[in-house]
């Protein structure tokens, strides 16, 4: 059910280049129901703005978004001056991008902030749908762009049979430090894959912007996955 509802700034954190972290908790002991996937609409004056929930809806009174500043935004100026222990006012949930209770295993897409909805149905699905996999291909540009490093690491290692996760460097120079990181795109990490994998076995999530959601989409549909399994959101406000 979508609301209108305020929320204090509890934390703020600088994540990489223009991506900054923010956790709000609502007030007096309040919850808030979404589900993975669903974004929040941030009010600012009569305008609004979409970030997707990058924390889990299992945790109920306080909630994670992940934001690219850009230069002379509307909301990029607002949150940057935005501090800890004040208020901002919100509209939501909203968003029908949302993870599948299905008994079958996830591969995630995301690029950039897309990460945000994605990271908050990977925590959900390995918490809730225990007999399933999840496969995260994460885009970026370059090493230091990378961020959630020690949070996706984390995951791994609490779930090693559960969850795998590849960094996709399109513009880095230097050599991968391990196996977890690759210099290409998410098209390039899919091939070795599938190559043992079924592509049509999976539900495919993908989150970014417009341009990459609709390559990433033609090029698993292409590729063999089913048009009934393939989900996505492209960012719109």
């Amino acid at each position: 059910m979508i609301k209108d509802f305020s929320a204090t700034l509890t934390h703020k954190q600088h994540l990489a280049g223009e991506v900054w972290g923010f956790t709000f908790t609502l007030k007096d002991s309040e919850e808030l129901d979404f589900q993975a996937g669903q974004y929040v609409l941030l009010k600012i004056n009569e305008n609004f703005r979409q970030y997707s929930f990058s924390s889990s809806p299992l945790q109920k009174n306080a909630f994670d978004l992940i934001v690219e500043y850009f230069p002379g935004g509307l909301a990029s100026t607002y949150l940057d001056a935005l501090e800890v222990g004040q208020d901002a006012h919100f509209k939501g949930p909203a968003g029908v991008f949302t993870l599948q209770e299905t008994a079958i295993d996830k591969v995630y897409l995301a690029t950039g902030t897309g990460i945000a909805p994605v990271k908050a149905m990977i925590e959900t699905q390995l918490t809730v749908q225990k007999d399933t996999k999840a496969h995260l291909f994460f885009g970026l540009k370059s090493k230091a762009d990378m961020y959630l490093v020690e949070e996706i690491e984390a995951l791994c290692k609490a779930h090693p049979e559960r969850f795998t996760y590849v960094f996709c460097l399109s513009r880095e120079e230097s050599e991968p430090q391990n196996n977890n990181t690759i210099h290409g795109h998410i098209q390039d990490a899919l091939e070795p894959f599938w190559e043992k994998n079924q592509i049509s076995s999976f539900e495919y999530y993908i989150c970014g912007s417009k341009p990459v959601v609709e390559a990433l989409k033609e090029h698993v549909f292409q590729k063999g996955a089913h048009p009934d399994k393939i989900f996505f959101e492209r960012f719109t406000l």
